[in-house]
């Protein structure tokens, strides 16, 4: 069983790699039994968010640019490089994008 510091260090580069927007990406999760600590591996992959996508589901959140950066800790700017094709959001606010139209059960 690793010590916690490697356990930390180990997130910390994941959401680092993630972070990046490289694809897949290996977490785990920490769970105490009554004896011994075990280590769960959560695999994350973030979906594509194509520039169309993005505005389809700002739109249908019937925000501006402002608001929905703001969401996501980003400026109005970002979000429009984002729906003009200029940038693409890192791998993080994808995941974000995608927690959020599956808790709405949306089909965006």
């Amino acid at each position: 069983m690793p010590r916690p510091a490697d356990l930390t260090s180990r997130a910390v580069a994941a959401l680092g790699h993630l972070k990046a927007g490289r694809g897949l990406v290996t977490l785990y999760q920490l769970s105490y039994g009554k004896r011994r600590a075990t280590m769960r591996p959560i695999m994350l992959q973030p979906s594509d968010w194509p520039p169309a996508r993005l505005q389809a589901l700002r739109r249908k959140l019937k925000e501006n640019t402002a608001t929905f950066g703001e969401r996501f800790g980003r400026s109005p700017r970002a979000v429009e490089d984002w729906e003009q094709g200029r940038r693409a959001p890192d791998g993080l606010i994808r995941l974000q994008l995608d927690q959020l139209v599956k808790r709405r059960g949306w089909k965006v």
